[in-house]
């Protein structure tokens, strides 16, 4: 059996176990290996995670004492049941948090509101509790590329907080969310805010702009718009592909723009940014539809006569969310945090 077990040997000592029988609970839910199913010898998991047999015993003793692997005299070590949940869905205060910064962000240099948001996690924690393991994006990256779960296994977290949240990200937590509660915006309110600014008119005349609507976050939110105002029409339901963006995205939006001369767009990842830059008087001539948006625009600083609504994290109700789970730890359900309306 071909097993990557590789952990984080800078661990302290103590943990090292600890890391390596989260390492095995999450190969066993994940490859998967049968019940019924024989686990390598304990000088095989050691070899494969580079520790010691006297680790590799004390992780398998682990899994023995939580039910689900059992030794059987002379045979060897055999799965019973699968683990029910992933290393992250410990319980309690969280010990060590991963922090993931923006593709803006660099160890030496925070950008946009980071160093806020940054400030809050540390100060909703307790140094001498908990440690803290910042990841560069490009870091973060390495493990997505493989097996994202590795970011969780190999430092030893319990707990990973994200300063960027793209299509990779998102479909990752939502992964794990299956296994733990987790802090995540609410999307559907958002929408429903949006509808309720829309005339009937202008929900039948509106061009939604989406990334790959079998991905989150577009895939919530094309299920929120849809339970409350139906199927979006394909004519205007533009899906566009990730960022960095094609030359040519600009393109294909100002084409469709034209050609449809929507009274409302609605922008599910961000992409109306560089329209922004094409002025007041591209969107005078469309007839100035409502614009809404999760990111702000690219280039409207001063004053101006069109409707751009974005909707961005509300920040007192994301440091109450984190005051109360870096306390408390404990979370009997996914938290769903509003979106603050902003006109621009």
């Amino acid at each position: 059996m071909v097993m990557n077990l590789e952990i984080n040997t800078a661990v302290p000592h103590g943990e090292l176990a600890k890391s390596l029988a989260d390492k095995l609970r999450f190969y066993i839910a994940d490859t998967p290996v049968p019940v019924g199913g024989r686990l390598p010898s304990n000088r095989e998991i050691a070899r494969c995670a580079n520790v010691s047999q006297v680790t590799a015993r004390m992780a398998v003793m682990s899994l023995l004492r939580e039910g689900i692997v059992e030794t059987r005299g002379g045979c060897g070590t055999y799965v019973v049941k699968h683990p029910a949940e992933l290393p992250l869905g410990r319980t309690g205060k969280p010990r060590r948090i991963g922090i993931v910064l923006s593709p803006w962000d660099s160890e030496a240099e925070l950008v946009w509101n980071i160093r806020d948001l940054l400030s809050e996690v540390i100060g909703s924690i307790s140094a001498g509790e908990c440690k803290l393991v910042i990841l560069t994006y490009a870091q973060w990256q390495e493990y997505a590329a493989t097996d994202p779960a590795r970011v969780i296994l190999e430092n030893g977290l319990d707990t990973l907080v994200w300063f960027y949240a793209g299509s990779c990200e998102i479909a990752f937590i939502a992964r794990m969310e299956q296994q733990s509660p987790a802090i995540l915006y609410d999307d559907a309110g958002s929408i429903g805010d949006i509808l309720s600014q829309l005339s009937e008119e202008e929900r039948h005349r509106t061009l939604i702009i989406s990334g790959d609507p079998a991905m989150p976050p577009y895939s919530y939110r094309l299920d929120a718009w849809k339970q409350q105002c139906g199927k979006p029409d394909a004519d205007r339901l533009l899906t566009l592909p990730e960022a960095p963006f094609p030359q040519w995205t600009g393109l294909v939006l100002r084409h469709e723009l034209e050609r449809l001369k929507p009274k409302a767009v609605v922008d599910f990842a961000g992409y109306i940014n560089p329209l922004s830059k094409l002025g007041e008087e591209f969107f005078r001539k469309l007839g100035r539809p409502k614009i809404f948006s999760f990111t702000p625009p690219a280039a409207w600083q001063g004053e101006h006569q069109l409707h751009y609504t974005c909707y961005e994290p509300e920040p007192r109700a994301m440091s109450k969310a984190l005051r109360s789970f870096f306390q408390f730890g404990e979370m009997a359900a996914t938290v769903y945090l509003p979106l603050h309306r902003r006109q621009y």
